[in-house]
């Protein structure tokens, strides 16, 4: 299950370090707000962990906004991900309830 607030709320956090005219202070806080937080999502070995650490390194425009565009991909395709697994168990669902009602169709034609 995806956790959407609280890829909301590290995304808001960037603009918050913008606004902040890139505060170091701020920017730390997000930063490693954001790197815990995939890591502990995606693990220490997914590639948008190392790349999120390599990209956002400074309190800066480009660097924060990079960060941003990482964290809205891997909100996107984890919102895929979950998505495909949803329709994957309901179609698993449908299968089991259809083998159910084929069963039963057997079962009252043996009596």
């Amino acid at each position: 299950m995806i956790h959407r607030p609280q890829f909301d709320d590290l995304i808001k956090a960037a603009w918050a370090v913008i606004e902040s005219d890139f505060d170091p202070t701020e920017f730390v806080k997000w930063r490693k707000q954001a790197v815990l937080w995939l890591t502990d999502l995606l693990g220490s070995d997914h590639p948008y962990t190392p790349s999120f650490q390599e990209y956002v390194q400074q309190a800066e425009a480009l660097s924060v906004r990079a960060g941003e565009g990482l964290l809205i991909a891997v909100r996107e395709q984890t919102a895929t991900e979950e998505s495909n697994l949803t329709k994957a168990s309901d179609r698993e669902q449908g299968l089991h309830f259809h083998e159910s009602q084929r069963l039963a169709v057997l079962e009252d034609c043996r009596i």
